[in-house]
């Protein structure tokens, strides 16, 4: 169940057209959240109609960090589809760069909550 407080939420979004975004950002918006969705120019029609597309390149957060305000939540949910041990490097090239500059963007824009989720733990990728 999703809570809300009196005020407003507004959410920022990376990877928002996924698996797991295309579910959440309608779920957001049927509640009442205002939501805007980190996209490529290639991906905008898929976002749900009510989200506000936000045109960038989350492995470079000089393409969103000042497109950030007025979110106070950040959620990230960018990811290689269909994990797997053959797809190390491409973890390290996708999820990690892209975890770096999303944590990086948001601290700058003075988020106060930052969520996050990936398909994957491989230890050898992201070691403890």
């Amino acid at each position: 169940m999703i809570e809300k407080s009196a005020q407003t939420r507004n959410v920022f979004i990376a990877g928002g057209t996924g698996d797991i975004g295309g579910a959440l950002v309608p779920l957001l918006l049927k509640h009442n959240f205002s939501v805007q969705c980190l996209v490529r120019e290639k991906s905008i029609s898929k976002l749900p109609q009510g989200s506000k597309p936000i045109k960038g390149n989350v492995l470079d957060k000089s393409t969103f960090v000042e497109k950030i305000s007025p979110s106070d939540t950040f959620i990230h949910l960018v990811g290689v589809s269909h994990p797997g041990p053959f797809k190390g490097d491409q973890f390290r090239k996708i999820d990690l760069i892209s975890l770096q500059q999303s944590v990086e963007a948001s601290v700058a824009a003075g988020i106060k909550l930052e969520c996050g989720s990936s398909s994957t733990c491989n230890e050898r990728v992201h070691p403890r």
